[in-house]
């Protein structure tokens, strides 16, 4: 019933401003009462976390897999493929990214443990192979700074609905990751 729900928020939140959606559209478009939906979630605002904290999952085990793919490469390579998967996965579901970035109203955020703790720690480690003369502080703190800008990257971009924006987007980090090879090179 949970899947159910959610899969109907989904569908609901990508098609719709988050104003315009309530909790009776998402119950009528899973064929369940609305008190079948509040035995689950207690609000919109439920669900739409519970949407939240998947798609966050999600972004990060798409990262994961796309950055374990191509271990090989350098660090900027191998996140500039990261960073256009992240561009296409939310272009497909637009509306519903755009309405999780109204929602959580916050910048990115990676906790100190889960899914985002466990990326950092392997951009961290892909960082301190191809950097053998960064501490495990600076490859940490070069991590975050990776991670955020792909996010900031993705995010700033997401609203914007102009001809090659992903292009654009990419060509942006294409410069971003030209400064921070040198300032990572630089890092006595």
């Amino acid at each position: 019933m949970v899947e159910t729900i959610l899969a109907a928020a989904t569908r609901v939140l990508n098609t719709r401003p988050l104003d315009c959606v309530s909790t009776n559209d998402v119950s009528e478009l899973a064929g369940i009462s609305i008190g079948s939906l509040y035995q689950y979630f207690d609000s919109k605002q439920a669900i739409i976390e519970s949407l939240l904290e998947r798609h966050q999952n999600d972004s990060i085990t798409l990262a994961n897999t796309v950055f374990a793919q191509s271990a090989q490469a350098r660090i900027a390579v191998r996140y500039r493929a990261v960073l256009r998967e992240l561009l296409a996965l939310h272009e497909r579901q637009r509306t519903l990214h755009l309405n999780f970035m109204q929602f959580a109203n916050t910048g990115p955020v990676f906790a100190e443990s889960g899914p985002g703790a466990e990326h950092a720690r392997r951009v961290a480690c892909a960082l301190a192979e191809e950097f053998a003369h960064l501490t495990e502080a600076q490859c940490r703190l070069h991590a975050q700074v990776l991670m955020h800008t792909v996010h900031t990257l993705v995010h700033g971009a997401l609203p914007l609905n102009v001809p090659e924006r992903d292009q654009m987007v990419v060509r942006h980090f294409d410069a971003f990751a030209s400064s921070y090879q040198s300032a990572i090179e630089s890092t006595a």
